[in-house]
């Protein structure tokens, strides 16, 4: 681990509490996410979900996976951005995740037209839903592929 190799001041970066609390927040959120995509894929896979419902997980998982990187690069210093650290090489992940998976801002227009209420003032009161759904395309794909490895006991990558 990165953290036990790198020294600051004649120390291993995780001597420093900061750095601790930090790894321990980065964890929680990485178990969160985790628990949050196993149970919608067994939901989806039930029959009792669609992707305009998962949208906002997706959103919300690519959102706070940045987040963690960034913190991973952050406390690295400059080490952050060498790929012996492997913290930059992880962000260049996420962020081509971010853009295959359609965009944390995609996936917020997509989940945001199954709030009530919203489908039906985009769509005026006559009209039809299905006129105004957005196309699945690549990211209907990815989820696809996710919840058919969880499925298969792999995690996501």
């Amino acid at each position: 681990m990165a953290q036990q190799s790198t020294r600051a001041f004649g120390m291993p970066l995780a001597a420093f509490q900061l750095i601790r609390h930090r790894l321990s927040r980065m964890l929680a959120d990485i178990t969160d996410r985790l628990s949050m995509q196993y149970r919608l894929s067994q939901l989806l896979d039930e029959g009792d979900y669609s992707m305009p419902r998962v949208a906002p997980a997706k959103m919300h998982d690519t959102e706070r996976a940045r987040g963690v990187l960034s913190d991973v690069r952050d406390m690295l210093g400059g080490n952050g951005i060498l790929l012996d650290h492997h913290g930059a090489r992880h962000l260049c992940d996420i962020e081509a995740i971010d853009t295959y998976d359609g965009t944390a801002i995609v996936q917020a227009l997509i989940g945001g037209g199954e709030i009530p209420g919203i489908a039906r003032l985009h769509r005026g009161e006559g009209g039809s839903h299905e006129q105004h759904a957005p196309p699945g395309g690549i990211a209907r794909r990815r989820s696809r592929e996710l919840h058919s490895r969880a499925r298969r006991g792999h995690p996501p990558r």
